[in-house]
């Protein structure tokens, strides 16, 4: 891994950024860049900095100066939908969710969860479905009601 990282710094396809304090390592940041989009893939600050203020941020706020500089178009913060992502963020902000699953279970939980999430995304199928869930209800209403005299 370190050998595939140093040919791909070496190429110009990823990014380390080091922020020191009084000549110790405080945090670091990782990423990969292709077509001109900087990824994010790995951010890590010591915990003794923790109280002196947001050494992680500060790292950021250099990141993104530094990708501005070198005119990168897409700033990709990584996994999670963390406050700090939407507030340095644009309008145009993509938050993309992943299963896995392993054996016919998991495969099975993976489709269950792909198909109800594709169903939420697709408006017209969940008003559909929002409407049978009234009319079921409705129903069921009219049912109990009907017992009841």
């Amino acid at each position: 891994q370190q050998r595939l990282l140093l040919n791909m710094a070496k190429a110009g396809l990823c990014h380390v950024w080091l922020l020191k304090l009084n000549d110790d390592d405080a945090a670091f940041t990782f990423g990969y860049l292709a077509h001109r989009k900087l990824n994010l893939t790995g951010t890590a600050f010591k915990l003794k900095y923790r109280e002196s203020g947001s050494i992680g941020m500060v790292l950021l706020i250099l990141t993104i100066r530094k990708a501005c500089e070198d005119s990168i178009l897409l700033f990709d913060f990584g996994f999670g939908a963390a406050e700090y992502k939407t507030f340095w963020s644009t309008d145009c902000s993509e938050i993309h969710r992943a299963i896995a699953g392993r054996g016919i279970l998991g495969s099975l939980a993976v489709y269950y969860y792909s198909a109800t999430w594709w169903f939420a995304k697709n408006k017209w199928i969940f008003s559909f479905y929002l409407r049978i869930r009234k009319w079921l209800n409705l129903i069921k209403q009219e049912l109990h009601f009907a017992k009841k005299r």
